[in-house]
């Protein structure tokens, strides 16, 4: 059964208690957690797992597309076994600029479809920065500035974020 990921539920927890399903030298997966992999231009949570009395950093967190397990990458081998109960910590600083940059990606994007009908191709979302890459034929400063403007907005409305999933069929027809 491939990781419960515990962060789509509920992107506040900061804490969670976990059982180890896999050790790999460095390399631990659980059978839940909230980390959040690096995936889909968004980088990776870091914080600790305490097993067995010991306190472990988590350098990397990845995501095996072939199981569905979360892979988290720790500063040193851990001293357990399978079965184990693990507390994990996410770094919430990082966590929350992440959520809050990625937020502001999403809003920066719709603005640019909707304003001047571009599409997003790529992105990167990292604590310092974000970039974003747009299918637009002529980009200049003027439309920077516009949709900029327009996002930065749309935050200081403070509007609510609601999350919720989709069927991949329901979401092609927004």
């Amino acid at each position: 059964m491939p990781t419960k990921h515990l962060y789509q539920y509920d992107s506040y927890q900061k804490t969670f208690k976990a059982k180890i399903t896999a050790i790999n030298g460095v390399e631990i997966v659980l059978d839940q957690t909230i980390f959040h992999p690096e995936t889909g231009g968004v980088a990776h949570d870091t914080g600790i797992l305490k097993i067995g009395g010991l306190e472990y950093k988590v350098l990397n967190v990845k995501l095996d597309y072939a199981t569905g397990d979360i892979i988290h990458v720790l500063d040193t081998q851990p001293k357990a076994e399978l079965g184990w109960e693990v507390e994990g910590e996410i770094d919430w600083p990082r966590r929350y600029r992440l959520m809050r940059l990625h937020t502001a990606a999403h809003i920066l994007a719709a603005i640019m479809y909707k304003d001047y009908h571009a599409l997003i191709t790529g992105g990167q979302v990292d604590v310092e920065d974000a970039k974003m890459d747009f299918n637009i034929p002529t980009m200049d400063r003027s439309i920077f500035e516009d949709a900029i403007n327009k996002a930065n907005e749309a935050v200081e409305r403070n509007l609510p974020v609601k999350i919720y999933f989709l069927k991949r069929e329901e979401a092609l027809k927004i």
